[in-house]
């Protein structure tokens, strides 16, 4: 069996929540700080924001946030959408950032569920 070694670094702590970011061992940047390098900058600035708003104050606004999946939630900020997974429950909830693409067609499929699920299973052990 194949397992990949993840690298968790904090992204940004708040008040209700903090937000990770994974990368796989041995590259430069995770796929969050990839996907957001390549954003223009009203982009980036608008989910950002977006991702600390949730950080300090929880889900304020359900259509900027929203669960997908069991543990699985997307912040959505125009055609961008970054899936993360919910680790922990408690009083600090802890959101990992996991996947990150331009939404380009009406329905999420599947496979852009999986990939976050399994993820998120492999970091939970």
């Amino acid at each position: 069996m194949l397992t990949l070694d993840y690298q968790i670094e904090e992204l940004y702590r708040g008040e209700t929540a903090t937000i990770l970011e994974v990368k796989k061992r041995g590259r430069d940047k995770s796929e969050f700080r990839e996907f957001f390098e390549q954003l223009q900058e009203a982009e980036k600035k608008k989910l950002l924001m977006q991702i600390k708003k949730y950080a300090d104050h929880g889900i304020v606004n359900k259509l900027v946030i929203r669960k997908i999946k069991d543990d699985i939630y997307e912040f959505k900020s125009g055609h961008n959408r970054v899936l993360c997974g919910l680790c922990s429950k408690q009083s600090r909830r802890t959101l990992v950032l996991l996947n990150c693409f331009k939404k380009q067609e009406k329905k999420l499929r599947k496979m852009r569920k999986r990939k976050p699920a399994k993820c998120l299973m492999m970091l939970k052990k």
